[in-house]
């Protein structure tokens, strides 16, 4: 298994492997923006180019990735940042050339979200000043079901995506709106460690921000269908607003964010370098572990100081005062980062146009990644980083194989005008997936090819097992057990008297817990 980054500068693109020296050079790409470049499928990739109104894909499957522009989409202006919508049942075909993901999402400087449909074209709908100023990012997560945007007017932005695809005339509206950051909001980040249901997940929100500031909040706000409890929300607007539940400062501003896959660790680039904040810290010469992304307890809407971590630092009494003590990776002025897939390494973009393989536990920069070009780089900051895992099996060249003898087809051009979904026909192109060569080979074997002969060859072996003598300790159901002698009758009565004493003392704590709970809440209601 190998990595494939695929990295953006101001001026250039490069596709290259990660353990590896295969690179290629995306011809023809010049994206300014962050966030304006999205891997669309297996096969295509999309890059919104800086002043013009063009997104170039490019096909980067396997083999057969091409360094020049596959197709260009004309769009009704100019795209700063990217994002789909991934389908959430999607089975793998012989035929990658439909196999798109749902939506694709746009915004512009001036503020606004437009929404594609991907297999037809179809601009489903357009967001007119969804932020005031521009929005830096676009990032959807739960399957899809909501996105959020950030942008330089310092706000953070909750959307319910069914809201911008159904038939509904008015505007979609937003879910909630986060007003604490000062400064424009460079990245947002959402934990990867929840279930299904949004209000019992305890997925988390993380937003970084120019103000030298990541905000962590609780997203178990989210219950059920938004749309259908609109009314309420209007009613109180504090039962849709997720919970602060810890600030944390750095010495400089925030220009990127990357989160653990495990939620172990943030780690926050700034324009003096890259710290590593351990979201459970450790207070060394002590037993306590502190989770600081806790929704209860002390840590709720706390404010945490990050500090370069040095030879004679006391961290109990640092620890006390509000101020963590992280490492600092390296010292390179940040623009982007991206975690490898193990998230033992992490790509940590510059403003020199330079990607630094970081491994996180040594810190120690085991590569260096740039574009293969000879003009002055000394300002093409790194816009984009992407990393992707390529599984060079067996079964994924018989697909490619595959693929290769199929004509190409055009993507649908992407729509200026909104989509009548009341009387204007919605066609989507689609082909119906073939069944790939190798699922042929796992039709060929039992119990798939021949199920009786299955069945037959395992009563075979039943028989057979019965009928020959064989030596066992394990003892059988009706086989009656010793009786337990007098010793041993003995120590179950003491255990069993002890079990009951823990039993009681657990019960009257839990009373008297109980009972300076309710005390307490009847304190705060007084405070009122």
């Amino acid at each position: 298994m190998d990595e494939s980054v695929i990295f953006t500068t101001e001026q250039n693109a490069l596709s290259t492997s990660l353990y590896s020296a295969e690179q290629a050079v995306l011809r023809q790409c010049s994206t300014s923006s962050r966030n304006s470049a999205v891997r669309v499928g297996d096969k295509y990739l999309f890059v919104a180019q800086s002043n013009k109104a063009l997104i170039n894909v490019y096909n980067i499957s396997g083999a057969h990735k091409r360094e020049t522009v596959e197709q260009r989409l004309p769009t009704p202006e100019v795209i700063t940042c990217l994002e789909v919508i991934q389908n959430r049942y999607e089975e793998k075909s012989a035929i990658s050339d439909f196999e798109l993901p749902h939506l694709l999402l746009g915004s512009t400087d001036g503020g606004k979200i437009y929404c594609w449909e991907l297999n037809s074209g179809a601009l489903l709908s357009v967001k007119q000043m969804a932020h005031y100023q521009g929005i830096t990012k676009i990032k959807s997560f739960m399957d899809g079901k909501y996105f959020i945007t950030s942008g330089k007017d310092s706000r953070v932005i909750v959307w319910q995506t069914i809201d911008f695809v159904s038939n509904n005339a008015s505007e979609p509206k937003p879910i909630c709106i986060l007003h604490d950051h000062n400064l424009t909001v460079n990245d947002i980040a959402v934990s990867m460690t929840h279930g299904a249901n949004m209000s019992t997940s305890g997925a988390k929100l993380f937003t970084a921000s120019e103000d030298s500031t990541v905000r962590c909040y609780d997203f178990s706000f989210l219950r059920g269908d938004f749309r259908k409890n609109r009314k309420s929300q209007e009613q109180d607007q504090k039962m849709y607003q997720p919970r602060l539940l810890a600030t944390f400062t750095f010495p400089a501003a925030i220009e990127a964010m990357s989160l653990d896959p495990a939620d172990r660790a943030l780690y926050v680039g700034t324009s003096e370098g890259l710290f590593s904040l351990p979201l459970y810290y450790t207070v060394k010469g002590t037993s306590t572990v502190a989770n600081l992304a806790q929704a209860s307890g002390s840590n709720r809407n706390k404010l945490y100081s990050v500090v370069i971590s040095g030879h004679d630092d006391d961290y109990k009494k640092l620890f006390s005062m509000g101020q963590l003590v992280c490492d600092k990776l390296i010292s390179t002025p940040v623009t982007k980062l991206e975690l490898t897939f193990d998230a033992t390494t992490i790509l940590v973009g510059n403003k020199f146009g330079r990607i630094s393989v970081v491994e996180i536990a040594s810190k120690q920069i085991l590569k260096t990644l740039q574009p293969l070009t000879t003009a002055d780089t000394e300002e093409d900051a790194i816009t984009n980083i992407i990393v992707t895992t390529v599984n060079n099996s067996r079964q994924d060249s018989i697909l490619e194989q595959h693929q290769s003898n199929k004509n190409v087809q055009k993507l649908p051009v992407l729509q200026r005008v909104v989509h009548d979904k009341d009387h204007a026909k919605h066609e989507v192109w689609y082909r119906a997936p073939e069944t790939p060569e190798f699922s042929h080979e796992l039709e060929s074997l039992p119990p798939i090819a021949d199920f009786e002969k299955y069945m037959d060859s395992i009563r075979s072996e039943e028989t057979v097992f019965l009928t020959t003598e064989t030596t066992s300790q394990v003892k059988n159901v009706k086989q009656e057990l010793a009786p337990a002698s007098h010793s041993d009758s003995q120590e179950q009565q003491e255990l069993q008297q002890e079990l009951q004493q823990v039993k009681s003392a657990y019960k009257e704590l839990r009373e008297l817990h109980e009972s300076l709970f309710k005390e307490h809440e009847q304190l705060l209601s007084s405070m009122k």
